[in-house]
C-alpha cells in the first residue's frame, strides 16, 4: 500500500536494481517493473505480494519490502538471485506488454507480406521483381561508378545500358562477358557481388517456382478448379451405381463415335449436303463431370478406370481426366454447383443414396432421402439464379433410396412440348417387380439388362424428322410397315406430340401401338438397334414363307389353355418390406399374374408381432378400399413420377382374407407365424415360415416339405436391415444360399433360382459346370437380377431419352391393357425348324398384329436381340420368342374379364371356337375386352 511505502525507508543507492525508476505522479512505471512490484525472495516473509506478508493484509503493521531493504550480510546472495529473476521477468512483462514502439522493420514488413499474399497468392513474385530489379539498378549504377572514364575503347564500357547487361548477365548466368573490365578493384568487388547476388535470387526464384508448381500440381489433384464445358452431363453424388452408370454413358459414346462420325465424314466426302444428326441424345456427346464429397479424385479415377479395363472401354472412346471429370466438392452445396456448371449442363443425375442412408438413422428413419432433398434444393436455386440454362435440352434424374413424399412438392419446371425437368426414380420397386415376374418368365431379368444396357442392342428413340433427313422415308408409314423397315434394327413403337402421363394407357402412342398408326413428322419413333441410325433392310417377302406354315398352322386359341400353378419360396427380406402397404402391393401385382392354386412363402427371421400387424393392415386397407369398383390400386408411399407406381391404371382390387387360424393350446411363436395364412382374391396363398435361410438345416426343413417351382433368394435377411453390410458380404450370402438350393435339387429336379446380386462376378460364380452345357431341365439355369447393373441402365435410359419415361414406365408396370416384356415358348407359334427372323416376323404379324417380336432367347440362355431379318435362326423345343404385347396375360384376363371357366376351356379346341366366336377370340389376344 501507499502508506507502507511511505513509512518504509529507501534503499542504499548501491542497492537499487539495474532498470528500476522512481515512481511518477500517478504511481505507474515509466519503463519495466521496479523491485518493489517483484514478489519477495525471503521464504519466510514473503507470503504476500510485493513482499508484504500475510499479517499486513489482515490489519497487522505492514512490514518493509525486501526488495527494498536488504540485510547487508545478505546483499551477495540476494542481489544475485534478485537480478535473475528480475531479468527474467522483464522478458515476459516485455512480451506481454509488447509496445508498438518495440516493432522492427522486419516485424513490420512480414506482417504487410503475409497480409498481402492472402489476398493475392502472387504477391511474393511481385516483390521478388522489384527486388530483383532494384538490385540490378543499384549494381549496374556501381559498376558505371567503378569503371574509370577513359576513352579510346574504353569508352564502349561507359554506357548504362551495357552496365545494366553485364550485371544482369552475371547475376542470372554467373559467366562474365569478354567485354567486362575487372581490372580495376572497384569492378572487380561489383563483380563478386554480383555473382554472389545472383546465385541468391536465382536460388530464391527457383524455390518459389517450384513451391507454386507445387500448389498448381497439389489443387489438380484435389479436384477444386472450376469446370468450363458447357452442355455437359453431370453426376451428383457417388454410390455403388455411379461406376456403373459412366460405363454406360462410355459405351453409348463409344457407339456414337463408332457410328455416327464415319458415317457423317463418308456422307461429306461424297458431296451430301443433307443435314446429319450425328446423336439422338446430347448424353452420347458431352463429357462427363463427377461432383462427390465421399472419395478423392485419385479415388474416383482409379475405381472408374479399373471398370472401363473390365469391361474393354479403349482410351479413345472414353479416357479419364479428359471425357470424364472429376471434382472434390458437397452437392449440396451452391458454390460447388457453381464449380461444375450445373447451370450449363444439359443432363443431370443425384445420386446421394449412401448419405441419404446415413442421415436416416439420425432422423429415425422419419426424414428420407434427406441429401438427395438438399441437393435438388441447391440445384434449384442455380438453375433459377443463372443467367441462361438450357431449358428444352435439360433434363434432371434424381435415384431415391426409398420412397419420399417430400419430393412430390420439388418441381424444376416443364419443357415447351410438356415434359417434366426432374424425374424422380425409386428402382426397388422395379427391381421388386421383376424379380416376382421372373419366377413366371424364367430368362426375363437377363432380356432386360440386355434392352436397358446400350453395350449391344438397346431401346433408343429419334424423331421422324432425323430419319426422314438421311434418306429414311419413315414418314407416312404405318407401324405395321416399320417392323420390315430396317435390317439391323426393330420397330418397337412410337412417341406422338406433346407429353402423355405413363397412367394414360393409349394403344395408338408407347411400346406396340397399333398395326396401322400412321407416323407424323412431330412423332418420336422408339427402335431396338446398337447404333444411332440403322441401315434398310432388303428383306423380301416372298422369300421369308415356310413350306411348314400351311402344314402346321397355329391353333388360334392356344393361349388359352389353363396354366399350371406355382410354388414360389422367397429366401429373405427387403428393408422397404417392413411397411406394410409396399409389402401388399408387391403381393397384389404378383397374384395378378399366377395362376390359381399358387403359393408364395416367405423364409426370413420376421416375428409373429409383424406378420400379424401386415395381414391386419392389408386386409383392413383391402376392404376399404374394395368397397370402390372404379378405385385405382393400393399404392401409399408411392413416390411421384416411380415407374411402377403411377403407371398402374384403374381395375378391380384382389381381395385379401385371413385364412387359418393358430392351433389349439399354447403354440410357440414360431408356430403362429406358421399357422398364419393370407389369401388374395381366393386364389393365392401367401404364408411366412421363420428361419434363416443361410442354414442349411433350415432349408433342409423347408424343401423336405414342399417342392418348389421356383426359389427368389435376396441378399438380405429381416435381422439386416440397420447395418450396412457391403456389397461383397451381400453376394457371399447369396451364393451361400444358392449352394445349398443345388445341392437340395438332386430331390427337387426343375426347380428355378433367382437371385440378385450387386457384383457382375456373383452372375459367373452362381452358374455351376453343368449350365455351360445343352439344354439341362432337370437343373435350368439361374436368372441372376443384378441389382447395380439395372440401377445404373434404368438411370442411364431415362437420361438419355427423357422422353420414354413414362413408355418405359408402362412396359415394365404389368398393367392390365398396357404393353409389357413376354417371353413365351417358340413351340406355340411355329414347328421346330431353321426360320429367317423375318420370316418369323411375317408369322408373328400374321397371327397377332399388334406383336412385335424383338428377338429369340435359346434354350441354352443365349439370348439375341435384333437379329438381322435375313439372319437364320433356329427354333427348337425350349427356346423362347422375347414379345412385346398388349395382350393379357393368363392372370389379367381372368381378373379383368369375367368369362366362365368351361367357356373358356371350351373354346380351347378348333371345332368348339363358336361358343365366344373367332373374332371375339382374336380380341382377346390382342387385349380388346369383349363387351
Amino acid at each position: 500500500p501507499p502508506a507502507a511505502r511511505a513509512e518504509a525507508p529507501e534503499p542504499p543507492a548501491a542497492m537499487v536494481c539495474p532498470g528500476q525508476v522512481a515512481d511518477s505522479e500517478e504511481g505507474h512505471v515509466a519503463r519495466g517493473h521496479s523491485v518493489a512490484s517483484m514478489p519477495s525472495l525471503d521464504p519466510v516473509d514473503s507470503d504476500g505480494p510485493c513482499g508484504m506478508s500475510s499479517g499486513s493484509r489482515q490489519g497487522k503493521s505492514p512490514r518493509p519490502s525486501m526488495a527494498r531493504v536488504v540485510a547487508p550480510d545478505r546483499i551477495c546472495l540476494r542481489r544475485m538471485k534478485t537480478e535473475k529473476l528480475i531479468r527474467d521477468n522483464m522478458k515476459v512483462y516485455e512480451f506481454s506488454d509488447c509496445d508498438i514502439l518495440s516493432l522492427s522493420v522486419k516485424d513490420r514488413l512480414a506482417y504487410h507480406l503475409e497480409n498481402m499474399a492472402s489476398v493475392n497468392e502472387d504477391y511474393p513474385f511481385y516483390v521478388f521483381c522489384v527486388v530483383f530489379f532494384l538490385i540490378i539498378s543499384v549494381l549496374g549504377s556501381l559498376w558505371m561508378a567503378s569503371i574509370p572514364d577513359v576513352g579510346g575503347p574504353d569508352k564502349k564500357s561507359q554506357d548504362w545500358f551495357d552496365a545494366f547487361f553485364y550485371i544482369l548477365q552475371v547475376a542470372a548466368v554467373g559467366e562474365a562477358n569478354e567485354d567486362m573490365n575487372t581490372s580495376q578493384v572497384g569492378s572487380l568487388v561489383v563483380y563478386i557481388v554480383s555473382l554472389l547476388l545472383g546465385l541468391l535470387l536465382v536460388a530464391v526464384l527457383i524455390g518459389m517456382v517450384t513451391a507454386r508448381v507445387d500448389d498448381l500440381l497439389r489443387v489438380a489433384k484435389t479436384g477444386r478448379t472450376r469446370v468450363a464445358d458447357t452442355s455437359h452431363t453431370l453426376i451428383l453424388g457417388w454410390n455403388e451405381t455411379t461406376v456403373r452408370v459412366v460405363c454406360q454413358i462410355a459405351l453409348l459414346r463409344a457407339q456414337v463415335r463408332k457410328h455416327s462420325r464415319f458415317a457423317s465424314c463418308i456422307l461429306r466426302r461424297c458431296g451430301c449436303t443433307r443435314r446429319y444428326t450425328s446423336s439422338p441424345t446430347p448424353v452420347g456427346e458431352a463429357r462427363i463431370v463427377i461432383l462427390a464429397a465421399s472419395k478423392s479424385k485419385m479415388e474416383m479415377h482409379k475405381l472408374i478406370e479399373e471398370a472401363f479395363e473390365e469391361r474393354g472401354i479403349s482410351r479413345a472412346t472414353a479416357c479419364v481426366g479428359r471425357d470424364v471429370v472429376c471434382r472434390v466438392g458437397d452437392p449440396a452445396s451452391v458454390p460447388d454447383l457453381r464449380l461444375v456448371g450445373a447451370d450449363r449442363a444439359k443432363a443431370i443425375l443425384v445420386q446421394m443414396t449412401e448419405e441419404d442412408e446415413k442421415t436416416a438413422e439420425e432422423h429415425e428413419g422419419v426424414v428420407v432421402n434427406s441429401m438427395t432433398l438438399r441437393t435438388m434444393l441447391a440445384l434449384r436455386v442455380v438453375l433459377s439464379t443463372a443467367k441462361s440454362v438450357p431449358w428444352e435440352d435439360l433434363r434432371v434424374v434424381a435415384q431415391l433410396s426409398a420412397p419420399s413424399t417430400a419430393m412430390q412438392f420439388l418441381d424444376f419446371g416443364h419443357t415447351a412440348e410438356g415434359r417434366p425437368i426432374l424425374h424422380v426414380e425409386d428402382l426397388t420397386l422395379f427391381l421388386n417387380r421383376l424379380m416376382f415376374r421372373c419366377c413366371a418368365q424364367p430368362g426375363l431379368a437377363q432380356v432386360t439388362v440386355s434392352l436397358l444396357g446400350f453395350q449391344g442392342k438397346a431401346i433408343r428413340l429419334m424423331r421422324a424428322e432425323d430419319f426422314q433427313a438421311i434418306g429414311h422415308e419413315v414418314i407416312g408409314k404405318t407401324a405395321k410397315e416399320l417392323a420390315l423397315f430396317w435390317e439391323d434394327a426393330i420397330f418397337a413403337g412410337i412417341i406422338g406430340e406433346g407429353w402423355r402421363d405413363a397412367a394414360t394407357l393409349d394403344h395408338w402412342q408407347g411400346f406396340a401401338p397399333a398395326p396401322d398408326r400412321v407416323i407424323h413428322s412431330s412423332d418420336r419413333i422408339i427402335y431396338v438397334c446398337d447404333r444411332p441410325l440403322p441401315r434398310l433392310s432388303s428383306f423380301k417377302r416372298a422369300s421369308a414363307v415356310h413350306p411348314d406354315f400351311d402344314a402346321q398352322p397355329m391353333s388360334p386359341c392356344n393361349m388359352l389353355s389353363r396354366p399350371i400353378k406355382k410354388r414360389i419360396l422367397v429366401c429373405g427380406w427387403r428393408a422397404e418390406w417392413d411397411n406394410p402397404s409396399r409389402w401388399g402391393l408387391r403381393m397384389f401385382e404378383t397374384a395378378e399374374g399366377l395362376p390359381d392354386g399358387s403359393s408364395i412363402t416367405f423364409l426370413c427371421t420376421k416375428d409373429v408381432a409383424f406378420v400379424n400387424g401386415a395381414f391386419d393392415i392389408l386386409a383392413a386397407e383391402s376392404d376399404r378400399i374394395a368397397q370402390s369398383d372404379a378405385a385405382e390400386p393400393l399404392r401409399r408411399n408411392a413416390s411421384p413420377g416411380c415407374p411402377l407406381e403411377r403407371a398402374a391404371p384403374k381395375c378391380r382390387l384382389s381381395h385379401l382374407r385371413r385364412l387359418s387360424t393358430v392351433a389349439a393350446g399354447q403354440p410357440s411363436d414360431i408356430e403362429k407365424i406358421e399357422n398364419m395364412v393370407l389369401k388374395i382374391d381366393g386364389k393365392v396363398r401367401v404364408h411366412f415360415i421363420h428361419g434363416d435361410p443361410a442354414s442349411y438345416e433350415v432349408l433342409g426343413d423347408v424343401f423336405a416339405k414342399t417342392k418348389y417351382d421356383s426359389v427368389i433368394v435376396l441378399s438380405t435377411n429381416a435381422d439386416a436391415k440397420d447395418r450396412k453390410i457391403s456389397p461383397l458380404s451381400r453376394d457371399t450370402r447369396m451364393l451361400n444360399i444358392m449352394l445349398f438350393i443345388h445341392h437340395l435339387q438332386a430331390q427337387t429336379n426343375g426347380t428355378h433360382i433367382i437371385g440378385e446380386n450387386a457384383l457382375d462376378s456373383s452372375a459367373v460364380l452362381a452358374n455351376t459346370p453343368m449350365f455351360h452345357d445343352a439344354v439341362d431341365q432337370e437343373h435350368p439355369q439361374p436368372d441372376m437380377v443384378n441389382v447395380q447393373a439395372i440401377y445404373a441402365r434404368a438411370l442411364v435410359q431415362n437420361l438419355a431419352f427423357p422422353r420414354l419415361q413414362s413408355s418405359m414406365a408402362q412396359l415394365f408396370s404389368g398393367a392390365p391393357g398396357a404393353p409389357s416384356l413376354r417371353l413365351e415358348p417358340a413351340a406355340k407359334f411355329l414347328p421346330p425348324g431353321e426360320y429367317s427372323f423375318g420370316a418369323v416376323v411375317l408369322l408373328l404379324q400374321e397371327h397377332f398384329p399388334g406383336d412385335i417380336l424383338i428377338g429369340i432367347r435359346g434354350a441354352n440362355g443365349q439370348v439375341s436381340i435384333a437379329p438381322g431379318l435375313t439372319e437364320l435362326c433356329k427354333c427348337d423345343i425350349g427356346d423362347l420368342l422375347v414379345l412385346i404385347t398388349r395382350r393379357l396375360s393368363s392372370g389379367q384376363r381372368r381378373a379383368s374379364i369375367h368369362l366362365p371357366e368351361m367357356e373358356i376351356h371350351s373354346v380351347a379346341t378348333p371345332n368348339s371356337c363358336t361358343s365366344i366366336g373367332v373374332d371375339a377370340v382374336h380380341d382377346l389376344r390382342r387385349g380388346d375386352v369383349p363387351s
